[in-house]
This record gives structure tokens, sequence and C-alpha cells, in this order.
């Protein structure tokens, strides 16, 4: 019940002697709900509700322009990150082959 404190009065129950205001009741409940539902949730989630229906968001239709766009972008990021990872192996490699001829007695001496 106190999930359900901000609904205040407006809580049906169904009794075994229902008369037409009951009916009533559960239609203002069920507006009640779906506005609380609607400020809580947002427009879909209160939609959902009232229709008893989950809604489906449409796919939103791409220019073929963007499209081309983006995939050049992508591209040449990726030929920019494959051209620094290259360039970073070199340098290993190279790294690699000089420290046998580095004297690392100079470093600690700071000369």
């Amino acid at each position: 019940m106190a999930a359900c404190a901000e609904l205040g009065n407006n809580m049906f129950t169904l009794g075994k002697d229902s008369k037409a205001k009951d009916a009533d009741q559960f239609r203002k409940t069920s507006e009640a709900m779906a506005l609380y539902i609607r400020t809580k949730y947002g427009k879909e989630s209160a939609r959902e509700f009232e229709h008893c229906a989950e809604f489906v968001h449409p796919i939103p239709a791409v220019d073929a322009a963007v499209t081309l766009i983006h995939g050049a972008k992508v591209l040449a990021h990726t030929t920019r990150i494959t051209a620094k990872l290259t360039a970073m192996r070199l340098l290993k490699v190279q790294l690699a082959a000089a420290a046998p001829a580095f004297d690392i007695d100079l470093v600690e001496k700071g000369i």
C-alpha cells in the first residue's frame, strides 16, 4: 500500500456486491494511474498501460549520404589507427634490437 501512496484516494477494490459507482471509480483510478505512470515513466509507458499493448518504437530512416559519410569516417579512423600500430610495432622491434648495445650503467649514473 505504501507504493501507491502517491495515488491517494484513487484506489479501486472490486467486491462481490459491485455497483455502478464501482465502474466509475475504476475509470477514475485507471486515469489516475495513467497520469502517475506518465509522470514517473514517460508517455510511452502510460500509453502501454492505457491501451494494454506494448509500444514499439519505429526504426528511423537513415539517409544514404549519412551512411556514406559515416563509412568514410570509420575507414579514415581505422587507417589512422592501423598506421599508428604499425609504427609502434616497428619501434618495438628497433628498441629490442638496440637493447643489447645500450649501456645501462650510463643511464643509472645520469650520463
